[in-house]
């Protein structure tokens, strides 16, 4: 029943609320609710080679205490390399998008300092598609940004293994920080294996 405060539906689609406080994961500060890639009951991990295809609608609502900024989707790696690959951030009703490139991997960004379409607090739709030759981000079904080998995927390890994630990873420490995302629509899929979903996976 704990959960249910932060994970549950809504007449709207599924909603994701997330605070300020909780515990975090061992590599970041901040606490999230989102849900992880997984087949059935296990983790799904893989590689460009594979590709893959994230979609949602969604939208960001209820903030409190000056919250105005959190991650709603990722590309994340997994082994041998753990960083993000993507990260698509809502900050004050603009969509961000930051990335990592070079040697040794750091963020990377293009368009106006990693921004580009304005949102606000109205629905919209993201679709990321990843493979060996480019990663690009639609927003409302219009290409905003497309990152090709030679700009990021070039300096990941060829056998680097991925996931996807999404929710609610909310960018705010101040006490009573909170914000709501609702997705009324999320699928994933991979060239060679079109049955994977996103699986259950929150921490507070």
């Amino acid at each position: 029943e704990e959960l249910a405060k932060y994970f549950y539906t809504t007449d709207e689609g599924q909603a994701f609320l997330c605070e300020y406080t909780g515990v975090t994961t061992p590599n970041s500060s901040y606490a999230r609710t989102e849900l992880r890639e997984m087949v059935g009951a296990d983790q799904h991990n893989w590689t460009l080679q594979t590709g893959g295809h994230l979609h949602g609608r969604l939208k960001v609502s209820d903030f409190k205490e000056g919250a105005n900024k959190l991650f709603f989707m990722q590309i994340h790696g997994k082994a041998p390399t753990d960083k993000p690959l993507l990260k698509c951030i809502w900050e004050k009703g603009t969509i961000r998008l930051l990335t990592k490139s070079g040697e040794p991997l750091t963020d990377y960004k293009k368009g106006d300092n990693g921004k580009y379409t304005v949102v606000g607090e109205d629905w919209f739709t993201c679709t990321i598609d990843v493979d060996t030759a480019a990663l690009s981000v639609k927003i409302n079904g219009e290409t905003i940004e497309t990152f090709d080998y030679e700009e990021v995927l070039q300096y990941w390890p060829a056998d680097n293994t991925y996931y996807f994630k999404a929710g609610n990873y909310l960018q705010h420490k101040t006490e009573g920080a909170a914000a709501t995302v609702t997705y009324s629509e999320l699928t994933v899929s991979h060239d060679t294996n079109p049955s994977d979903s996103i699986g259950v996976g929150h921490y507070i």
